[in-house]
């Protein structure tokens, strides 16, 4: 009986803590709700006071986004070459840290920096269900993922004749990561571009400012270059790549910042505009 009674305890004390620490919880996540709607208002007064509208409702968490260093692994570049040319039968390192390389379907030379070119002279590869979706499977082949960026690409007559393909990564796109496919009539003759490079991990000193702050920058940047801005219409983390010439680089997330006045990206940890090739 008496060991019942304590088992019973146990069970009460159980339930308290827990639905002690849901209260808990429940109070943070109305805090920070609370401090968000703050400062959405407070940043909707500033815009505003400069005759700017803002349409979207919430502005974007930073906690989930991070930065990352990005370096070359020949090992992994190899295999991208081989999924493009077929079986690899010659390659060569070249001045410049490029490597050649000469496969079934053609040639190609890789840069340290992450930009490529593929010439598909030996055997172009045919066109399957339309352009887009051969880019769109070769891409996928090599390991990298992407959208299709209809924007920057060039159609005639209803075929898509380049296609360009924004790489992504983690959900994100890399605004200047472009690869673009050329074809003839039948076949996908050339690939140029910038991959994504094989290598990534956290960049620990990535500390992006807080949304009032970037909000403050980009308004002090539309009145300091004379800008006529009247509706802020997105705001969305993206990535920016920045290589260097060791053979990697950084991913570094920045603002895109779509208005009525063009499109802005703000760099997240200096509230500086990014320029963006």
């Amino acid at each position: 009986m008496l060991t019942s009674k304590i088992k019973n305890l146990i069970i009460y004390i159980l339930l308290f803590v827990n639905l002690f620490l849901i209260a808990l919880l429940a109070s943070d996540w109305l805090q920070t709700r609370r401090a968000e709607r703050t400062v959405l208002a407070a940043v909707k007064t500033i815009l505003t006071d400069s005759g700017i509208t803002m349409a979207q409702p919430r502005l974007p968490a930073h906690d989930s986004v991070k930065g990352y260093t990005v370096s070359r692994s020949l090992e992994q570049e190899e295999a991208f070459a081989e999924a493009l040319l077929g079986r690899l039968s010659a390659q060569e390192a070249q001045s410049g840290n490029i490597m050649y390389y000469r496969g079934e379907r053609g040639e190609a030379i890789f840069r340290g920096t992450g930009d490529f070119e593929v010439l598909l002279s030996e055997r172009p590869i045919q066109i399957g269900k339309d352009t887009v979706d051969t880019a769109r499977s070769l891409l996928r082949k090599t390991g990298l993922k992407g959208r299709f960026a209809p924007e920057l690409s060039t159609a005639s007559g209803g075929t898509y004749t380049t296609v360009v393909m924004v790489c992504e990564f983690e959900g994100l796109p890399v605004v200047n990561g472009k690869i673009e496919f050329t074809f003839t009539s039948d076949a996908l003759v050339m690939i140029v571009g910038t991959r994504l490079l094989d290598l990534q991990r956290e960049d620990p000193s990535f500390r992006p400012l807080d949304s009032a702050t970037l909000l403050t920058r980009f308004l002090g940047i539309v009145n300091r270059n004379g800008y006529v801005c009247n509706e802020l219409r997105e705001i969305c983390p993206v990535y920016l790549y920045t290589p260097d010439a060791s053979g990697g680089g950084k991913l570094t997330p920045v603002w895109r910042i779509d208005t009525d006045a063009g499109t802005f990206y703000l760099n997240m940890t200096t509230g500086e505009e990014q320029p963006v090739m």
